[in-house]
């Protein structure tokens, strides 16, 4: 998803169009496909440069999508705000990307040191009185006898 925002930007700030609704979706799906082709690769953590070559090619593909589907044709002199608002997004694509893996770091190095913290502050159950009180009502008698001894039937004197 920030890939394609950031490729969406780039593009309009290179130039381009906005893209459209069938654009961004078709971005968004360029791009997730992207994500997840770089995320199937085994190992869990890539190198600065192979991030960048990740955006660069997420990029390019968005790029492609979207002059593509927005019928945007580069005319012959290029003045080169597209190539640069596109190496400026994968710049920026890598910083956020770095940002977000160190403050995931730092959120959980602080977890793994306040939860076990948290743990060890266990109540004393001989000190400890239920937060709900008990009542024991002795049982009311009946108004209407329904064990099943006597007649069934009318009165008598009916």
């Amino acid at each position: 998803m920030l890939s394609a925002g950031v490729t969406a930007v780039a593009h309009a700030a290179g130039g381009g169009s906005v893209p459209s609704e069938a654009a961004a979706l078709l971005l968004l799906t360029v791009c997730s496909a992207m994500g997840f082709a770089v995320t199937a690769i085994p190992g869990r953590r890539f190198a600065r440069t192979w991030l960048m070559v990740a955006l660069a090619t997420a990029q390019g593909l968005g790029h492609l999508m979207l002059s593509a589907a927005d019928c945007h044709q580069h005319g012959v002199p290029t003045d080169g705000r597209m190539l640069g608002a596109h190496v400026l997004a994968v710049i920026v694509g890598a910083c956020l990307i770095h940002r977000a893996e160190r403050g995931v770091r730092w959120a959980v190095s602080t977890l793994r040191r306040v939860l076990p913290r948290l743990a060890t502050l266990v109540v004393d159950r001989a000190k400890s009185v239920s937060a709900v009180a008990v009542l024991r009502v002795a049982p009311r008698p009946r108004l209407v006898d329904l064990s099943g001894w006597g007649r069934r039937g009318p009165p008598v004197f009916a």
